[in-house]
């Protein structure tokens, strides 16, 4: 496979008279920023969805428990 790419651009640049670079090269340093910036977004996504589970389990406590927490939530929800 290797020598049939070589071959390829052998003639490509034969017929242009120009040089173009591999674009392999490239293709891996655009992988890893994407590998990058998605394993950002996940960290952010994960610190988000922990800061908002802390902060139920904070509404729970303050409530008195889970009913008075659910009471509670009904009742603005309703806006009784």
């Amino acid at each position: 496979m290797k020598n049939a790419i070589a071959i390829a651009i052998a003639k490509v640049r034969k017929k242009t008279g120009i040089y173009q670079p591999e674009p392999r090269q490239s293709l891996e340093i655009d992988e890893e920023i994407s590998r990058t910036g998605l394993g950002i977004l996940l960290i952010a996504g994960a610190v988000v969805g922990m800061g908002g589970f802390i902060c139920l389990i904070g509404g729970i406590i303050h409530s008195g428990g889970v009913v008075e927490f659910l009471r509670g939530w009904f009742s603005a929800l309703g806006g009784i």
